[in-house]
């Protein structure tokens, strides 16, 4: 308890970080709303939080990020690469700014990436702004999805919940990633059988374009920044002027990854599984179908389809083996024993390596 006292006193002496705290030659702020999810006993429900990104000139390449009420560490790093990639794609250095990110939400933690293709697209109208040209955010677009390091837009959560959070707010246009404009409603429900009070979570499939046409909203997929851009601003980059760049070894690393990711994909794929589990076969399939179609244009999104097509199909593999099962309830336990140790191994091995696990955490969220 006074640990956590002496927190909340520094929180109070030291505020966050304010860009009017430095002095700088020209600051452009770019404001605009962009949706997160909060879990509830119903399931998902989409909400709007308030994205600030300040661009400073002349600066060092720092990247400064608040967060209310509280952040997770893959957020603040998504910052930093949304710092990289809006300066590269512009052709630009980000050595000669400095960037401030301040996201409020009601969410009680605001967790994952799916803001940093917003932070990045915010950052890069700053920029132009810094140089001179009139661009604007339009009032009327609002997206999710994550920044990857080469400028594309990687898969996020809870799409479908975000979206109904916009078209409420009375958004025209929602941006979401490539293929994924069909989602999954998720709902909790409650069934009281005798005695027993059975909690389940049911997923319906959802066309968001059908949807969202029904609740006003054009829903649009984003590949790249590129695009995001141009539905957020209506100003056109031509891609190839300002291609992002990504090191050859790590394009050549990640296509490595996202062929031995099918590679083990396909194994689990050739067997026969249950018939109730061929929507999550189907879904896998589609996954790593877009995963192969990207490997050479959009390594790190392919390797991201595969892991998922990976963790799909593994789901798949243990529920069929749970269904079949004659001891279901020795089963899971001992398939949580398993995870459990695994998690053991792994955590022991990341601790034995320089830099440790805890280091990893403190970079990336520097």
């Amino acid at each position: 308890m006074k640990k956590l006292c002496l927190v909340l006193i520094l929180l109070i002496i030291f505020p966050a970080v304010n860009v009017n705290a430095f002095k700088y030659d020209v600051v452009r702020e770019v404001n605009l709303d962009v949706p997160a999810v909060s879990q509830t006993s119903e399931g998902l429900v989409g909400v709007l939080s308030r994205l600030n990104v300040a661009v400073a000139y002349p600066g060092s390449g720092r990247v400064y990020f608040s967060a209310t009420p509280l952040t997770e560490l893959d957020t603040q790093a998504t910052a930093r690469v949304a710092a990289l990639v809006s300066s590269s794609v512009i052709g630009d250095e980000y050595l000669r700014y400095d960037f401030f990110v301040s996201l409020e939400s009601e969410s009680l933690i605001i967790g994952g990436p799916s803001a940093g293709a917003a932070i990045a697209a915010a950052m890069m109208v700053a920029i132009l702004n810094i140089k001179g040209l009139d661009v604007n955010v339009r009032s009327d677009v609002t997206l999710t999805g994550m920044i990857n390091p080469d400028g594309t837009i990687g898969p996020v959560g809870g799409v479908y919940a975000k979206m109904k959070a916009a078209a409420e707010k009375g958004y025209r246009i929602f941006i979401v990633p490539y293929g994924q404009s069909i989602d999954y409603d998720e709902k909790t429900v409650v069934e009281q059988r005798g005695p027993h009070r059975i909690i389940r979570t049911v997923r319906e499939k959802v066309d968001l374009v059908s949807e969202g046409e029904r609740l006003g909203v054009r829903v649009v997929e984003a590949l790249t920044i590129y695009d995001v851009f141009k539905y957020l601003t209506g100003y056109e980059f031509k891609a190839k002027e300002y291609a992002v760049f990504m090191p050859k070894d790590v394009r050549e690393r990640l296509k490595s990854w996202s062929i031995s990711l099918l590679d083990e994909y396909d194994g689990l794929a050739s067997y026969k599984y249950d018939s109730r589990l061929s929507n999550a076969v189907g879904e896998a399939s589609k996954l790593a179908s877009e995963a192969r179609s990207m490997i050479d244009t959009s390594p790190y999104v392919s390797a991201s389809r595969a892991f998922s097509a990976l963790c799909m199909m593994y789901y798949v593999k243990y529920a069929d083996e749970y269904l079949k099962s004659s001891n279901k309830g020795k089963y899971i336990n001992d398939l949580v024993d398993s995870v459990n140790k695994t998690l053991v191994e792994v955590e022991s091995a990341l601790n034995s390596t320089s830099p440790s696990i805890r280091c990893i955490e403190a970079y990336i969220g520097a």
